[in-house]
């Protein structure tokens, strides 16, 4: 199963650096940016997503359109943020998505 997600997000690398509006990628894995938003490059807090853009890794504040596809590629749900069957990262996501845990560079 896989994610795929768009929304506000900057590069993990150069937080400096945005993804560019209305681009979606596979979502890869998780990144606490912990509970003070000083405390990091980007400016937020909490458990978000991190995406994978042309070949770039991605954090994103929240997922604002995410879609939900088998392995071999058929679409399961789509959702834009607030709806019903819209995602939330959660830390159960990492086994059920096969998604990695992402240490910040920060």
């Amino acid at each position: 199963m896989q994610i795929f997600a768009s929304g506000e997000g900057r590069k993990l690398s150069a937080p400096d650096e945005f993804l560019p509006q209305g681009s979606i990628g596979k979502v890869i894995g998780l990144i606490d940016l912990g509970r003070n938003n000083g405390a990091n490059d980007f400016g937020w807090t909490g458990l978000k997503p991190v995406i994978d853009f042309e070949g770039d890794a991605y954090v994103l504040d929240f997922a604002e359109h995410t879609r939900l596809v088998t392995d071999d590629g058929i679409e399961l749900t789509q959702a834009d943020a607030g709806e019903m069957g819209g995602w939330w990262p959660n830390p159960s996501d990492m086994q059920r998505y096969g998604l990695r845990w992402i240490e910040s560079v920060s």
